[in-house]
């Protein structure tokens, strides 16, 4: 072969070789570009979040599938929280800690597996870190992790995050292993998604919850819904320089987006403390309109609101006529709303508070406050001071009370000798002060007590406790109306007979009502279960103790919220930007 031959079959060979590499540049062009998505799973998209992005050849269709792995939020109960967190060495891959449910504590343990970073102070701004390009959800992480931090702080350290500003404490859900399980706090579930499933609208990855954990977790936050119709895509919340707003993306659904403005931030400490709120699926419930059951007294939820009243007339009239309620009883309760003064609205019902649903505050921590179910301000006989005095009064002037009157008379005696201000007047376990510890565990001793009780008096005769309150609410439905009428015909008995004036005079005179209704409440208990005369009418004394004892240890916070009881644990699946 010539010299020429042997050049051009050189340069045929070099032109097919680069036109080989030209053309398997092109293909492996094509093939990496069919990973749609994958440039929008950057660090500066989804922080430490973007490690657990994956592409994976589909040899069906010969290209590339991007898939993604993001937080879905969800409600876990504490003790089942620590079996999910327990701590992971720092050594093991981070990708194998994301395969389960992690409980957002705001350790350092919990932020790592999460991929949340830590502020250095409680009140720092993330003005100067913020990417334009971040989703919101990451934001949200942030947030939930201090705000769950304090959740779980005891008092000590709790102070000690006041005094320092320094978030270092670790937290272990294990040690609440002995709280109700019904305290609840939020973990993350980490869900893997394929960018193929993604609408053409979505431009990052999406988080995920659902509607009834996103109503939890706003209240949670000290964020108050002031628009809610899903159906519509219309969702809004806001509060301490938070916002959650909606919107309806084709193909997705209902879409969210978390702001907060550093400008309206709290930056004080106890601030931010006094607005947590308990966090259990209870108090969630009272949230949304719903006063819990509690499985121990065989009681059940009751839902009281609907997207047009808070309360709703008819909700209530139901719920009462479920309970055994007469309608008279029923009809007068439901005539109460149009009393001039609100603070009475619903007599003997809205007493259900204290009785009804089980204790809500963490035992060891100030955390007392919940949202009230109903969206005005109602006061109880279980925290208007005129009814412990009269009460005490009474008790005091029997002669040879049982043991279970001198039992509540001996409470009422240890109370006022504690705090005799505060047994004489108007009193509130208010703003999660850290010195309410002490109170706390007074009135949860005593709370305690009336469950054993009720435990060991009625049994196995699971309906004796409900038809009690049962009971209590039909004969005292009317003592709003007699008290006016005693008040205006001058025979009111806030007359100075108990050693002093008290302020309110018809919560004076209803008390004194209140137990002369006693024989009616027998009589009605009498029809449905055996118990002497004198049974019932201790068993009434403690269930107005037990009221008292709870309305003092629970702090409720009045708003107005259009978040019908319906909504509560919704599945309606909600992304986040």
């Amino acid at each position: 072969m010539s010299s020429n031959e042997v050049n051009v079959a050189s340069a045929a060979l070099a032109i097919a070789v680069v036109a080989l590499v030209i053309a398997a540049g092109q293909l492996l062009q094509q093939l990496f570009g069919t990973a749609d998505g994958y440039r929008r799973c950057q660090r500066s998209v989804i922080g430490g979040w973007s490690k657990l992005v994956r592409r994976r050849f589909m040899w069906s269709s010969f290209r590339l599938e991007v898939r993604v792995t993001t937080p879905h939020f969800e409600i876990c109960p504490l003790d089942k929280a620590q079996r999910l967190s327990m701590r992971i060495p720092s050594g093991i891959s981070v990708d194998k800690d994301s395969t389960q449910r992690i409980a957002i504590t705001g350790s350092d343990d919990s932020r790592r597996r999460t991929f949340s970073r830590a502020q250095s102070s409680p009140s720092a701004s993330f003005e100067d870190d913020e990417d334009e390009d971040a989703v919101s959800w990451s934001l949200l992480l942030v947030a939930l992790h201090n705000r769950q931090q304090l959740q779980l702080m005891n008092a000590t350290q709790a102070l000690y995050y006041f005094n320092s500003g320094v978030c270092s404490s670790q937290i272990n859900p294990k040690q609440y292993a002995s709280i109700n399980p019904k305290n609840a706090i939020l973990c993350v579930n980490p869900k893997t998604r394929s960018w193929d499933l993604m609408p053409p609208d979505v431009v990052r990855p999406v988080a995920s919850t659902t509607l009834g954990t996103l109503i939890s977790m706003a209240h949670r936050m000290g964020m108050v819904w002031v628009d809610l119709i899903p159906r519509e895509g219309k969702l809004r919340a806001e509060g301490f320089g938070q916002s959650l707003s909606a919107t309806l993306m084709r193909g997705m659904g209902i879409v969210v987006e978390y702001n907060v403005e550093p400008s309206l931030r709290p930056t004080h400490h106890q601030t931010i403390y006094s607005s947590l709120y308990v966090p259990s699926s209870d108090a969630d419930k009272m949230a949304c309109g719903i006063i819990p059951g509690n499985e121990l007294m065989h009681t059940y939820d009751i839902h009281v609101r609907s997207g047009d009243h808070d309360p709703d007339t008819k909700l209530i009239a139901k719920a009462l006529g479920v309970m055994g309620v007469g309608n008279p009883a029923i009809d007068a309760i439901s005539q109460s709303v149009h009393h001039a003064n609100s603070g009475h609205h619903w007599p003997a019902f809205v007493d259900l508070l204290g009785m009804w649903s089980d204790w809500l505050p963490f035992p060891e921590t100030p955390i007392n406050s919940v949202l009230s179910p109903v969206g005005h301000r109602i006061y109880t006989m279980g925290e208007a001071y005129e009814a412990r005095v009269v009460w005490r009064w009474i008790l005091q002037e029997q002669e040879a009370p049982s043991v279970f009157k001198q039992r509540v008379l001996q409470f009422y005696n240890a109370w006022a000798l504690k705090e005799p201000r505060q047994f004489y007047g108007y009193y509130k376990l208010t703003g999660n002060a850290l010195e309410n510890r002490k109170s706390i565990s007074f009135f949860k001793s005593m709370y305690d007590e009336t469950t054993v009780y009720f435990s060991m008096l009625f049994g196995t005769k699971t309906p004796f406790y409900t038809d009690l309150v049962a009971s209590h609410i039909n004969a005292n439905a009317h003592s709003l109306r007699r008290a006016d009428e005693h008040v205006k015909a001058g025979t009111s008995r806030n007359d100075g007979r108990v050693g002093r004036n008290l302020w309110d005079t018809l919560f004076t005179e209803r008390a004194f009502i209140y137990v002369d209704n006693i024989p009616e409440v027998v009589e009605f208990m009498r029809l449905r279960h055996d118990f002497s005369a004198d049974v019932i009418e201790d068993a009434w004394w403690m269930l107005m103790l037990r009221a008292q004892c709870w309305e003092m240890g629970v702090d409720r916070i009045v708003q107005k919220s259009c978040v019908p009881s319906s909504y509560y644990n919704s599945p309606t699946r909600v992304y986040i930007l």
